[in-house]
């Protein structure tokens, strides 16, 4: 029964590495202070720190995009720099293109480490992968 529900999560986990703004599936829960964001997006490590790139490009875009993006707020969490990024963008109608485009700064694999987005509008993202 233990295998099985192994296999089920892993298949899980694996089926919500696709970024979605349908609101269909429930999405994960967002990290140490991303509770309350229009899109909250979570950087984690494996044992090795955050992926700095990812991270960078992100911060680039958010800066670049004032017209969508109100305010960003960083909370540190981890000992090897992790952290979640916390937008609260311009207007409603302005939280799916943020989400979109943070999303396409992203890698789809978290082979350097794992990366959460999330969005009030049901939009979730999640890094396939791991070090490999």
């Amino acid at each position: 029964m233990k295998a099985f529900l192994a296999l089920a999560l892993t298949g899980s986990l694996l089926a919500a590495a696709c970024a979605t703004d349908s609101g269909a599936e429930p999405p994960p829960a967002p990290g140490p202070g991303g509770e309350g964001c229009d899109v909250s997006i979570s950087f984690g490590s494996y044992a090795m720190g955050i992926d700095n790139d990812a991270y960078a490009r992100v911060e680039t875009w958010l800066a670049g995009h004032k017209d969508l993006v109100a305010e960003v707020k960083v909370t540190p969490w981890g000992r090897e720099g992790e952290r979640t990024v916390c937008v609260t963008a311009t207007s409603p109608a302005a939280i799916k293109p943020v989400f979109s485009g943070v999303v396409k700064q992203l890698p789809v694999e978290g082979k350097k480490a794992p990366i959460t987005a999330l969005s009030k509008t049901g939009g979730h993202f999640h890094t396939k992968g791991g070090p490999g």
